[in-house]
């Protein structure tokens, strides 16, 4: 179909096919660490499971910019690779798809009038809802807002992207930038010298090598002592 039949409407989407394809050309694929995988499998068992769910709240005591906060968000997302990371399976072997570009998600909840209890229930609601790994975004933001000035964010994630000391310095970031943009200005937050799937590589280069040799005899020495766990499977445990 040549471009000057096209209507208005069909070019528009024939650009947005385009993006897409191009984002997915420059997807990058990559294992998982062992921890990982660890998670992985557990949510494959448990798809509805939130325990591996972290979540972060604070009160948000600035006047909100939803443009401002998106726009943080975003260079959040930008910034940490494992933000932008979907996790899926082919063949039984699971893997991450890193995106060279991600755009966060942010929902605003009108909390006015709200007691502090409904405010944490629903906080509570939010951090029980399940993330389906191969399809949802990794992380959720929501901003209550009470007043003028009176707001409260809840940052969610899953734990296979971030643990418990990371969610709080994507919190502190996320508050530096917003301050920044809220003024009209770009604040540089220092580099990062490494992401996670640094890591992955250097883990899995570790366990390939002599050291890793040694770990795992030493772990397959060390549980010898301790009697077969008979837990039902659908299939014969391999010898």
């Amino acid at each position: 179909m040549e471009s000057k039949s096209l209507t208005p409407e069909q070019k528009r989407e024939l650009l947005a096919q385009l993006l897409k394809e191009k984002a997915r050309q420059a997807e990058k694929v990559a294992p998982l660490s062992h921890n990982q995988r660890a998670m992985w499998f557990l949510q494959q068992l448990a798809p509805q499971s939130s325990a591996y769910n972290l979540s972060v709240s604070a009160p948000f005591p600035y006047t909100l910019d939803l443009a401002a906060l998106r726009q943080s968000l975003q260079t959040l997302s930008d910034r940490h690779a494992s933000l932008r990371t979907g996790y899926t399976s082919r063949a039984g072997e699971p893997f991450q798809i890193i995106r060279p570009h991600h755009p966060a998600r942010l929902q605003q909840i009108d909390a006015s009038g709200w007691a502090d209890e409904q405010i944490l229930a629903q906080m509570e609601a939010e951090l029980r809802r399940p993330f389906d790994l191969a399809n949802d975004d990794i992380w959720r933001t929501l901003i209550f807002s009470r007043g003028a000035n009176d707001h409260l964010i809840q940052i969610v994630v899953h734990h296979i992207a971030a643990d418990g000391l990371s969610i709080w310095l994507m919190l502190a970031e996320l508050d530096a930038l917003y301050q920044a943009a809220l003024h009209g200005e770009r604040l540089e937050l220092p580099p990062l010298t490494s992401q996670y799937l640094d890591f992955v590589t250097w883990q899995a280069e570790r366990l390939a090598d002599a050291a890793g040799e040694q770990l795992w005899s030493f772990w397959q020495s060390y549980l010898q002592a301790y009697p077969t766990l008979d837990l039902p499977t659908d299939f014969v445990r391999p010898a």
